[in-house]
């Protein structure tokens, strides 16, 4: 049971997309297994040398990718895409590849945490491509709905959250470290839907 399987039954064709490779993980087995019709990977996405950032497909271009396969689909049919982009996959120690340095760590944080600075530039880069893809959908007379968010919070500097939580990470009472596993999510849709902010 799981969502690829909830969709499939309700009549929509199901994808899986993941701008990496197919061999990591046991991918392909297990994207079979979770009942999705197709999947692709990186090495089916259209792209050039210019929509890397670091080592990484950029999502400006893992969301141009999930465009055109939206656009390829048939006419009337209903389609679930799940997306798992590899823009911001750490570690943030190496080259910044193709990423300027446009936002950084202010006040006693500044110069001291490379790996967040690096993670910020990231983000601000998925922000930018957010926005174009909320702008494509926006233009979609299809009832669409995004849902983002991530699997677990940034591997930056043990030092930033011992700082930033106020105690070493492996110290914490069980309510802040909880907050360390909390992920926040969006959930845009062209539609109208019920606004809420701070769910849980």
């Amino acid at each position: 049971p799981g969502l690829a399987r909830q969709m499939g039954d309700l009549g929509y064709r199901t994808v899986a997309m993941h701008p990496y490779y197919s061999s990591g993980w046991n991918r392909v087995a297990v994207y079979e297994d979770m009942g999705f019709d197709e999947q692709y990977f990186l090495e089916d996405f259209s792209y050039t040398e210019d929509d890397l950032i670091r080592e990484y497909l950029s999502d400006r271009a893992d969301y141009e990718n999930l465009i055109a396969r939206y656009e390829a689909k048939e006419e009337g049919e209903s389609l679930f895409l799940f997306n798992v982009t590899m823009q911001n996959h750490s570690g943030y120690t190496g080259e910044w590849t193709n990423l300027p340095r446009e936002v950084w760590l202010t006040g006693e944080y500044e110069g001291k945490f490379d790996t967040v600075d690096q993670y910020l530039n990231l983000v601000y880069r998925s922000d930018q491509a957010l926005e174009e893809l909320i702008s494509y959908f926006s233009q979609v007379e299809e009832p669409t709905m995004i849902c983002l968010f991530g699997d677990h919070q940034p591997q930056v500097d043990t030092e930033f959250y011992n700082a930033v939580l106020g105690d070493e990470v492996d110290f914490l009472d069980a309510a802040a470290a909880q907050k360390k596993q909390m992920v926040p999510f969006l959930i845009w849709a062209n539609y109208d839907i019920p606004e809420a902010q701070g769910v849980e």
